[in-house]
């Protein structure tokens, strides 16, 4: 579809159902939570690349993926956002519908299921007619487009293929006919849509093979669309992400008609799924071309563009959900005590019992270490408090967003439930004591600003 507008995009990548991630990513760009969804800056709109869905099998988050298609689905049925189709919400498509013969469009064989577990572990009714699922999610997932396009730039799920974007030009999964046509392989419908929604995936020459992040041996490998490889291109040039398992090999002749090379003139396209090192640097892969998809899904973090009218994708706008909100950062130049009157106002008990309540839950349903903050029982600490779960070696960041007034008895009380957590004090403000200590070390009341105390 083509749009005329001034807004501002902020274009979201692979989410994947790590909604602590999506709310860490929305406060950074300075949206406000509003219901199930997020309100945008005035003269911003969000624009979500697909896969919504799907955690990643060994990085469960429960709950995540019905918040995070709650969320999306409120700001775009309040013209807040807009959200394209990815292969992950095609595919459960295809998982939930069952073709002429009665059977699944999409198998349900164990790698299938290992791939669509986190999405039905959060709608266990799934298979019943009336479930939120089948009622809400997946009718909306069917009306998602394909690919967008502005007047200052593109963005599509994982590859801008001009002849397959016009093959699927004015299609819907909405059309049963279409989406029967779109299951079958090697269809043209079928064609359009793999190439669209995954890349394009070129043979490896004889005997040659590479183990992807998942484990799986592949003799084809994903390739980097946009270029337009000549006589000499070798294998290892052309795969994206670049892969030290690839061997320098010329790619097959015939392999040189898949790729669509993408115009140096042309406005910027925007994609992820290409499941990029979660150490990516910020950069584009050209100055036209980029693939916001930093491993969200695992380690890495949920990474934004914010576009501005530019004809070049700029560094500076890359935002990610990892960096903590510049509002909240404490400013290292005050010279004045923030809280100098003689008694800071604490906000009303309800307010701290409710967040103690969240941070509680949190602890509650997982599996943490413990850091204990501690200091004299009459002194008052405002925190920003962040607790951090450790599964499989990945680390889920739940970060409160605001200043929670506790007593030292009150931290002590929370962390003396039979709950283990661990609260880790990213900034601490403290009125009436030189300094505290916690696990993390020794903070220094200067300025306004507790600093680790050398």
């Amino acid at each position: 579809m083509r749009m005329h507008t001034t807004t501002h995009y902020d274009i979201i990548a692979d989410i994947h159902g790590r909604f602590d991630k999506l709310t860490a990513m929305m406060a950074r760009l300075g949206y406000e939570k509003t219901g199930e969804g997020f309100t945008p800056p005035v003269g911003h709109k969000a624009l979500f690349l697909g896969d919504l869905i799907d955690t990643k099998p060994g990085h469960p988050f429960s709950g995540g993926i019905r918040a995070t298609l709650r969320a999306v689905k409120a700001m775009c049925d309040r013209s807040d956002a807009l959200c394209l189709m990815g292969n992950h919400e095609f595919n459960a498509i295809l998982f939930h519908t069952n073709g002429p013969d009665g059977k699944p469009l999409k198998i349900h064989g164990s790698r299938n299921l290992l791939t669509h577990q986190g999405t039905l572990d959060d709608f266990p009714d799934h298979t019943d007619p009336a479930s939120e699922w089948r009622t809400v999610w997946l009718p909306w997932l069917k009306t998602l487009p394909f690919a967008i396009e502005q007047e200052g730039f593109r963005a599509v799920h994982a590859c801008w293929h001009s002849e397959f974007l016009a093959r699927l030009d004015g299609r819907s999964m909405e059309d049963h006919e279409f989406l029967l046509a779109s299951a079958e392989k090697f269809t043209p419908e079928w064609e359009a849509v793999e190439a669209v929604l995954k890349g394009i995936e070129v043979p490896m020459p004889a005997g040659q093979f590479f183990i992807d992040h998942a484990g799986r041996e592949h003799k084809q490998f994903r390739a980097c669309w946009w270029e337009a490889p000549d006589d000499d291109a070798l294998c290892s040039e052309l795969i994206f992400p670049a892969s030290a398992q690839v061997s320098p090999v010329p790619i097959e002749p015939a392999a040189r008609a898949m790729f669509c090379p993408y115009p140096l003139d042309e406005r910027p396209v925007f994609f992820g799924h290409y499941f990029k090192p979660a150490d990516s640097s910020l950069n584009p892969e050209r100055h036209n071309v980029a693939c916001l998809d930093h491993s969200a899904a695992t380690e890495g973090p949920l990474v934004a563009y914010r576009w501005k009218g530019e004809a070049n994708i700029n560094p500076e706008h890359y935002i990610t959900s990892n960096e903590i909100p510049e509002s909240y950062v404490p400013d290292r130049t005050t010279t004045t005590d923030p809280f100098d009157d003689p008694e800071p106002i604490r906000p009303e008990p309800e307010r701290v019992a409710k967040t103690m309540r969240l941070i509680t839950q949190l602890a509650n349903g997982y599996d943490f270490d413990i850091s204990l903050v501690t200091c004299d029982t009459d002194s008052r600490l405002y925190a920003r408090l962040q607790v951090e779960e450790r599964h499989f070696n990945d680390k889920l960041d739940f970060t409160m967003l605001d200043y929670v007034p506790l007593t030292a008895s009150e931290l002590d009380g929370l962390l003396g439930s039979d709950s283990t957590a661990m609260i880790r004090c990213i900034e601490i403000i403290s009125k009436g004591k030189d300094c505290i200590t916690s696990t993390r070390g020794v903070f220094q009341w200067t300025k306004g600003v507790w600093y680790p105390h050398t």
